[in-house]
């Protein structure tokens, strides 16, 4: 009987164990159940993320299109103010001291003939410059074509390209 018992022992230690490596397995598992349903969460958020991601970038470079459009605009339109600061400035003084005489002083040329009026390249009110054109047909010294030499529908750049 002692055998018997000793059996029982062994048979109820054997069954603790067996239960013990159950419970253990089954937390084991329901952790890789966690794990798993975790890692499919970050995978979603990953790819949230990453379309996030696309969108911002695709804003950021649109932007800086924009930024860099605008700064161009803002040039040429610095340049156009000065083109015209510089016309009104000359109009004015065109206007308090008069048109400026033609070269040589009178109306005949070197060679005797009578030369053109010095307002025929444009309207007789415009001021006229000593070259024998108007002013606004004048070059306005920056390296650009002033508005009345722009031709054929070309943006006034303001001396930039």
């Amino acid at each position: 009987s002692q055998a018997e018992s000793s059996n029982s022992s062994l048979q109820q230690q054997l069954e603790e164990t067996i239960a013990t490596f159950r419970t253990k397995i089954d937390d084991v598992a329901q952790g890789t159940e966690d794990a798993v349903g975790q890692m499919a969460r970050m995978k979603k958020t990953l790819a949230s993320s990453a379309r996030r991601v696309a969108v911002l970038e695709r804003e950021n470079k649109e932007l800086h299109a924009r930024a860099a459009r605008l700064a161009d605009n803002k040039a040429k339109l610095e340049g156009l103010c000065r083109e015209l600061q510089e016309d009104r400035r000359r109009a004015l003084a065109a206007r308090k001291h008069g048109p400026a005489p033609p070269l040589g002083g009178d109306d005949a040329t070197p060679d005797g003939k009578p030369s053109a009026s010095p307002t025929s390249d444009g309207p007789a009110d415009e001021p006229v410059s000593p070259h024998g054109a108007s002013d606004a047909h004048a070059d306005t010294g920056s390296g650009a074509p002033s508005r009345a030499h722009a031709s054929n529908g070309a943006a006034i750049t303001g001396g930039r390209e």
